[in-house]
């Protein structure tokens, strides 16, 4: 569940932090300290009755702004925090769009978008990036042949682009897990050939293995000030071993250590990858062709090289009138975002790109003014600087009683909405799929292809026509066709202010 206004009240070490519990920024003026600060006893004060067991946080609250509203206390206060080391610098913007600009006051909850915008504030053009990449390998059966060859040649040009102070491991796995190269600064790739040509492919897929290896070894080199990431390349499912995986992957989080799978062939399982990788901040990339492989490994490597935070994450605070419903990454990619354990992985934040996030709330009934809905903080570690930065913004909306006019949604969200419903179609035609409802996943396949046939977006709706042409003979989904269904949507990006990458 997503953290309420109630768990924001202190820092990791349990210390009092006034701006955050009153949900302003350092910079606030006086007037917005106020009105945050009747925003808070509107909903907090105990003879409110609004949400049990807050007279602690009401104490905090008033607390908060008797110092911040006092000129002399506020100004003691800030040193104190700059002292203590407990404000990192300003290092991205944090914007947020909501629509519809303003709610009915009505009788039944309304749904509420926000366009939340990140956008880099880096100071030189191109921040030097340093890396501690590990690759983890499939080295299984099915690797044989022309798809191990294609990693080896690729391997060795990932090596050739990278910088001598990058940090580099190698780990190959099938039923065991074997470290090929330690970490250490980008080897010269005359000594890696005979270490990739020792590489050949035998038994069968067991990733845990590998993923253990691989992140002990890229924990060893671990860095604040560096990009610290493994790459998991597989072309199969792996065997019993899923759950162990998915834990690895958030510990790795915990550790500010992302993670990125790509996917050969036809045979993996995309569920498992998606949830792997959103579980520690990475992506999940599809090459169909293994000699593709190459060029994969190398937009990977200039991604992470442009890393300006390679840690986002965002967490949403709301008040006890509202509630989180589901949000999505817009950019790089078209995805929806897990929630695990109150946060969302975002991934890297690109020094030349913003990311756009859509968030759907859902609002119950409020009276008519102006009521904060919810607090948005999103924070990450800037590898330039191995330093810590944060960024927090309060969501208000104002609630009208109800006119001959509705509000107008913003073209931005109106356009990013469009968007998630192919994506929420795309899921919605594999679960039909799955679950045997042939004639109705067949029909949505066809309407997908439709309107992205109107769109212009001729290729992908070609292959979903033939995909459903063959969902009708055979009664299910090709893996061929439900990773280019899937992997196509996601590159459906919307029309955003900056949102290309």
């Amino acid at each position: 569940m997503t953290p309420s206004a109630w768990d924001m009240t202190s820092g990791e070490r349990g210390e009092e932090d006034y701006y955050r519990i009153l949900g302003v920024e350092d910079g606030a003026s006086p007037e917005e300290i106020r009105a945050a600060y009747r925003d808070l006893v509107r909903q907090y004060h105990p003879d409110a009755g609004l949400v049990k067991g807050t007279s602690f946080f009401f104490r905090q609250i008033q607390q908060a702004y008797e110092t911040l509203s006092d000129p002399q206390r506020r100004q003691e206060y800030d040193e104190h925090l700059r002292r203590e080391g407990k404000r990192p610098p300003r290092l991205f913007a944090l914007d947020i769009l909501p629509g519809p600009a303003e709610l009915a006051c009505v009788d039944e909850p309304q749904l509420l978008y926000l366009l939340i915008t990140l956008t880099p504030l880096a100071n030189r053009p191109e921040p030097h990036t340093r890396l501690n990449l590990c690759l983890v390998i499939d080295r299984s059966t099915s690797m044989k042949g022309e798809r191990l060859a294609a990693v080896r040649e690729a391997i060795l040009r990932l090596v050739e682009q990278m910088q001598s102070d990058d940090i580099l491991s190698l780990v190959a796995f099938s039923d065991s897990a074997e470290v090929l190269l330690p970490p250490q600064h980008t080897p010269h790739t005359r000594l890696l050939r005979p270490i990739l040509a020792s590489l050949t492919a035998d038994g069968g897929t067991e990733i845990y293995q590998g993923l253990q290896a691989g992140l002990s070894l890229v924990g060893q080199a671990r860095s604040d000030h560096q990009v610290n990431h493994l790459l998991l390349l597989t072309d199969g499912h792996t065997y019993g071993d899923a759950q162990k995986c998915l834990l690895a992957a958030r510990a790795a989080a915990r550790q500010d250590i992302s993670i990125s799978a790509f996917g050969v062939g036809h045979d993996w399982n995309e569920d498992f990858l998606d949830h792997l990788t959103a579980a520690a901040g990475g992506q999940v990339v599809f090459i169909e062709n293994p000699a593709n492989i190459g060029q994969a490994f190398l937009e990977h490597l200039r991604q992470l090289k442009e890393a300006w935070i390679a840690d986002l994450t965002m967490r949403l605070y709301y008040a006890p009138a509202a509630q989180f419903k589901a949000a999505f990454a817009l950019t790089p990619e078209l995805r929806e975002l897990e929630e695990i354990d109150g946060e969302l992985a975002l991934g890297a934040l690109h020094y030349t790109h913003p990311r756009h996030v859509l968030v759907e709330s859902i609002v119950n009934p409020l009276g008519e003014g102006t009521h904060r809905l919810l607090q948005v903080e999103a924070a990450g570690t800037v590898p330039a600087y191995g330093t810590p930065t944060v960024q927090r913004k309060v969501v208000r909306v104002p609630f009208r009683s109800q006119g001959n006019t509705r509000p107008l949604m913003p073209a931005a969200i109106v356009e990013a909405a469009q968007k998630v419903s192919l994506l929420r179609l795309q899921r919605q035609i594999e679960e039909e799929a799955r679950q045997g409802q042939v004639p109705q996943a067949t029909t949505l396949l066809e309407g997908m292809a439709a309107r992205l046939l109107q769109e212009g977006q001729d290729e992908l709706a070609g292959a979903l026509m033939e995909e459903a042409r063959l969902l009708a003979i055979t009664g299910r989904l090709s893996p061929a066709g439900a990773k280019r269904m899937r992997f196509g949507t996601r590159a459906l990006r919307p029309l955003l202010p900056g949102g290309t990458e």
